[in-house]
């Protein structure tokens, strides 16, 4: 479906791009953040959905989608090869 209403936001840092659909009587929030713009590696989005009744719950989601911080990646060291 289409959203309703769509959001662009700079929170943290970071852009958070929040739309809400609604479909068959049902509120669907959809938040999209992009983590860490610009990292090597490219660090990939964090999505969020949830059905929402409430502006509390909108604001809930919201909340938690711009606090969310991924866990650490682990960086491949480069082997070094010997011939022996």
């Amino acid at each position: 479906g289409e959203c309703s209403w769509f959001q662009e936001r700079t929170i943290g840092g970071r852009k958070i791009y929040m739309g809400m659909v609604e479909e068959q009587g049902k509120r669907e929030l959809i938040v999209t953040v992009i983590m860490d713009e610009g990292s090597e590696p490219p660090a990939l989005p964090a999505n969020f959905r949830a059905t929402v009744r409430s502006e509390r719950d909108v604001a809930d989601v919201k909340m938690i989608a711009a606090s969310y911080k991924p866990a650490r990646r682990k960086r491949v060291s480069k082997l070094r090869l010997t011939r022996g």
